[in-house]
């Protein structure tokens, strides 16, 4: 077994990091640490939002991202045969006139034949804040479990099939269940860069919160699937759980700057095709640094864009985190 180097950390930070998930939240000023997308053998990290689809919250900008599986396509002709795994964390702790406390952790697990590749990921983020005199309450509790696999039929097309279940009280969400088959082409895949593309659809399925919940002759404020919600009597339910089924387009880039950094991009659309009016996307950036064998750097950039959230939440969410990984794999490129 030999500590993996940066393509490992991408592939793993990938499966946190984009694949139709829901997504939206409340900004906040917090710390960070998310994990960064990569390739098809490995998962990676993303958020959350209040629509269909799915990622990781941003409350004092959620201090992480959400969890993906191998989403990028490998650099080999072929999967690399093994397995990867990568562990994560990153927190924040502040006292005096403003108090806060931020955690998160991850974990990621793939294994890959010649030509298929299963994956695992974890994610969970917890911020509490307050102000002096005040008793710590949290602001950010999310957890996100995702499983994938991908089936390469010939050096550039493959097919896809990954699940994912978040739970994130302040999207007002219990649970959100996502289902997203699709097929993946790769454009480019070498040693230096990787350029690839999926289509496919997204079905959804969420229970939401008591307090997301509004039934005929509640008295909401907002706009849910293009109806006007005011202050008078709703003339627009939003029931305890709700199904939707969406188009998925998702473009990925990734490229080696050297031999120790590696910049990875991906943004992802998903269509409502029950409400056309609906629609939601999902960008990622991530800069990864070797600091050592088997341990790296990540920052990333992640924004969450739903153009008709729940009422009261917000359309777009940002997170800016800074993430150490340790890494290790047994693969071997046949």
């Amino acid at each position: 077994m030999k500590h993996s180097n940066l393509i490992p950390f991408l592939a793993a930070t990938s499966l946190f990091a984009h694949a139709g998930v829901g997504k939206a939240q409340t900004p906040a000023p917090a710390p960070a640490a998310a994990p960064a997308p990569a390739a098809p053998a490995a998962p990676a990290v993303a958020p959350t939002t209040s629509a269909a689809g799915g990622q990781a919250p941003a409350e004092v900008k959620a201090v992480v991202g959400d969890v993906k599986v191998a989403d990028a396509p490998s650099l080999a002709k072929s999967a690399p045969i093994g397995s990867t795994a990568t562990l994560g964390a990153g927190g924040m702790m502040s006292t005096g006139n403003a108090r806060a406390r931020a955690l998160t952790v991850n974990a990621t697990y793939t294994h890959s034949w010649t030509s298929d590749t299963i994956g695992f990921g974890a994610i969970g983020n917890y911020t509490e804040a307050a102000t002096p005199g005040v008793t710590l309450s949290p602001t950010v509790q999310n957890v996100q479990l995702k499983a994938r696999y991908d089936r390469l039929l010939s050096p550039k097309v493959a097919l896809f099939l990954q699940t994912s279940g978040l739970h994130d009280k302040f999207q007002g969400l219990d649970m959100r269940f996502n289902v997203d088959p699709g097929v993946r082409y790769n454009f480019v895949a070498d040693d230096v860069s990787a350029l690839w593309g999926e289509a496919g659809a997204d079905v959804q399925y969420d229970i939401r919160n008591n307090k997301s919940v509004y039934l005929s002759g509640d008295t909401k404020i907002g706009r849910f699937l293009g109806e006007p919600i005011s202050s008078s009597p709703a003339t627009t339910e939003i029931t305890k759980t709700a199904t939707d089924y969406s188009g998925r387009l998702y473009g990925g880039y990734r490229r080696a700057l050297n031999a120790n950094v590696t910049f990875f991009t991906g943004l992802e659309y998903l269509q409502s095709l029950q409400f056309t009016s609906r629609y939601r996307l999902n960008g990622d950036a991530v800069l990864a640094a070797k600091l050592t064998d088997g341990l790296s750097l990540g920052v990333g950039f992640r924004v969450r864009y739903d153009n008709q959230p729940l009422p009261g939440k917000e359309t777009t969410d940002t997170a800016t985190t800074v993430q150490v990984i340790y890494a290790f794999s047994d693969t071997a490129k046949k």
